[in-house]
């Protein structure tokens, strides 16, 4: 069976093969996801009202354009816990036949060329013009969202970092609108389901997405307008 790897090299020999790829204009699905998903989230306002039970955490998720990924839409992922970076990724984001969306995360191959002091520090824009060689991720570790609406994402994922079981990954859920990211563990990690999700908020403005066309409108700034 082709590994993800394997498959992402063929595919990037055929670019080659026919030139760069021309930047197009991506689906309304992605972009509504994008618009969504992306932005800075955190949960300051929890651990200030003196919620012990829960640590800081903070994420980052940017919309960037990687010449050696297109035609995939892609993510810049940041997340730390007390200001400790614990993912430091690029997600590929597509929109499958059931028109649910999947987010693929990537590692940095070599973790030196990539490693900020601090959260927030990492400039996504040197990303641009990396290539695959690059990256390396699990396509079993892939994510799965849904639309419950225009503005309400629910999703499941498996920690591809930790393993509770031997082979076996925690599960997570997230439900996600325009200003609340939630998420859980449903099983391993030697916990029982969460009972008390991690609940952050979006901060600061949304960073812009890329390749929209000029006529776009986020689900978000429809809402804001009725």
């Amino acid at each position: 069976m082709m590994s993800v790897r394997e498959g992402f090299v063929i595919l990037l020999i055929c670019f080659s093969m026919i030139g760069p790829v021309a930047s197009q204009d991506l689906s309304d699905k992605i972009l509504d996801f994008l618009s969504i998903y992306t932005g800075n989230w955190d949960n300051k306002a929890r651990v200030e009202k003196g919620l012990t039970d829960h640590v800081l955490y903070q994420g980052r998720s940017i919309p960037v354009d990687i010449i050696a990924l297109r035609p995939a839409a892609t993510l810049f992922l940041e997340t730390a816990m007390n200001g400790i970076i614990h993912i430091l990724a690029v997600a590929v984001v597509r929109q499958e036949s059931d028109d649910t969306i999947s987010v693929t995360p990537y590692n940095f191959t070599d973790m030196t060329k990539y490693k900020p002091g601090q959260f927030g520090q990492f400039d996504p824009n040197e990303l641009a013009n990396i290539t695959f060689a690059d990256l390396h991720g699990d396509k079993t570790c892939t994510a799965t969202y849904e639309f419950e609406s225009p503005t309400d994402i629910v999703g499941e994922w498996s920690d591809c970092r930790h393993e509770y079981t031997e082979g076996k990954h925690p599960q997570y859920f997230e439900m996600i609108n325009c200003d609340h990211f939630t998420a859980g563990v449903t099983k391993g990690m030697g916990e029982a389901p969460t009972r008390v999700p991690n609940e952050l908020s979006h901060s600061g403005s949304r960073y812009p997405l890329v390749r929209a066309p000029a006529t776009y409108i986020s689900p978000c700034d429809k809402k804001l307008s009725d």
